[in-house]
């Protein structure tokens, strides 16, 4: 009759012996004494002390093995521990050299002399490494389908690689095979982009920029829009994390997406930024806004989803010129005009024409033109349609076909518009910073992000 179980580590942890939990808690009938009876369930040691017949044991000391081959093991409480060495209770974690691993369990238990299982062995395997991007099924040797693959796959296993959702392949990923510890290809699948909802009332790329009112983000103000053109990468506006007085942007900034309030969006949707790149050669008002783009690096990447990917991007002049025409309509995110500075309120997609730039000059004001910089151009309003103050980097998007799907393409990022005294004034346009304008500042910031990047297309249309 099984009388009680223990945690193996309570038992190891406090220096408890079975004997004295034994002596306190159980007793037996005449002829039988409390024996230790191990178990693993799903790597759990434990032990049930139970009432079981007197035997003589030869020993009651664990000896600790060999190591196995290709690997070693660690005990447990004991890190100088080696093989010879006996003990009355030992836990082993078993781990293997590079192209080795355990089929199963990694652990082994032995309680007075007594082992668990035998010791795990490392065999050659190759890895299954966990991707934001693709997904496996595997099929074993001796099975006949497809099934869950396991952290460590046996040889002659073949992997069927596909790409998660939000992410594509250019073509068929094909089958993988596990041979002498390594698989014989590597599947790789790249993030979509700008891809919307059927009605075009989406904005999958737009994020919210955020100022933290101190190091522990408990509470943030409300600056700016943002697009993301990578996993780790948004752009936004220069002048978002710039003042006259102090050139140096300040650190405490959170991307934030979704459209609740800072206080009640999940953790999981706040990604803080870890560095913020500006061109050297941006000088807020002083310089007129020129260069006014800034690119923002967080702090752990985006598992992109249908819901939340990147905007396209094409730094090829020809594109840039075939879309920048008068009258091309681009649409972009903006806030609703009832925003308040404490709460986000729901984007909306709106459309706007492109102005060239003979009509963009003329409908200035002299005291604006000035900010007419060459790396601008103008973009106006549709059906009444306004861009309100808060809305500085929001992405003017461009549509396109490109394989087989209409996808948006960052062509500009709101940074001004003639000053009124109204929030969400009727003026006849905005200025946009050009993309294409810093493409070597775009380029390099992306070849040296960690993350998977975007694809960054020259032509090919």
């Amino acid at each position: 009759m099984t009388l009680r179980t223990y945690s193996f580590f309570s038992i190891q942890s406090f220096g408890t012996t079975i004997k004295s939990i034994c002596g306190r808690k159980m007793c037996c009938k005449t002829g039988m004494q409390i024996q230790p009876v191990l178990f693993l369930l799903f790597a759990f040691a434990a032990v049930t002390l139970a009432c079981q017949p007197i035997s003589v044991k030869s020993s009651t000391k664990c000896i600790l093995p060999p190591h196995p081959s290709n690997g070693w093991y660690e005990v447990a409480g004991d890190p100088g521990a080696k093989p010879g060495d006996e003990a009355e209770y030992v836990f082993l974690n078993v781990s293997c050299l590079r192209g080795y691993g355990v089929l199963g369990t990694d652990v082994a238990m032995c309680i007075l002399g007594e082992w668990s299982t035998s010791l795990p062995q490392c065999v050659p395997v190759c890895d299954i490494q966990e991707q934001r991007s693709v997904t496996y099924s595997c099929k074993k040797p001796g099975t006949a389908w497809f099934g869950e693959c396991g952290a460590y796959e046996a040889l002659d296993t073949s992997a069927q690689p596909q790409c998660r959702p939000g992410y594509y392949s250019d073509g068929d990923l094909p089958q993988m095979r596990c041979v002498a510890g390594a698989w014989t290809n590597q599947a790789k699948c790249l993030p979509e982009c700008g891809r919307v909802s059927g009605d075009g009332s989406t904005s999958p790329w737009t994020v919210f920029i955020f100022r933290s009112l101190s190091k522990k983000y408990t509470t943030a103000r409300y600056i700016c829009i943002g697009n993301i053109i990578s996993e780790n990468i948004v752009v936004s506006a220069a002048h978002c994390f710039w003042t006259e007085f102090n050139n140096e942007p300040k650190m405490y900034y959170m991307v934030v997406v979704g459209t609740k309030t800072f206080s009640d969006t999940d953790s999981s949707a706040k990604f803080p930024i870890t560095d913020i790149k500006l061109p050297v050669r941006f000088q807020g008002m002083t310089g007129n806004y020129q260069h006014d783009i800034a690119l923002v690096t967080l702090s752990r990447p985006f598992t992109f989803t249908p819901q939340l990917q990147p905007v396209c991007l094409d730094l090829d002049h020809i594109f840039n010129e075939k879309q920048l025409q008068d009258g091309n309509l681009g649409t972009v995110a903006v806030l609703s005009n009832n925003r308040s500075k404490e709460q986000q309120k729901p984007l909306m997609v709106q459309r706007y024409p492109y102005i060239s730039i003979e009509k963009c000059l003329q409908k200035s004001r002299p005291s604006f033109v000035e900010f007419i910089t060459a790396d601008k151009f103008c973009a106006g309003r549709d059906n009444d349609t306004y861009i309100c103050k808060g809305n500085s980097g929001s992405g003017l998007t461009f549509p396109e076909t490109r394989r087989g799907v209409e996808r948006h393409y960052l062509l500009g990022v709101v940074t001004l518009a003639p000053t009124t005294e109204e929030e969400c004034a009727a003026t006849d346009f905005a200025l946009y910073t050009e993309i294409y304008s810093h493409k070597h500042f775009i380029e390099d910031t992306l070849a040296t992000s960690a993350s998977l990047p975007t694809r960054v297309e020259v032509g090919g249309i």
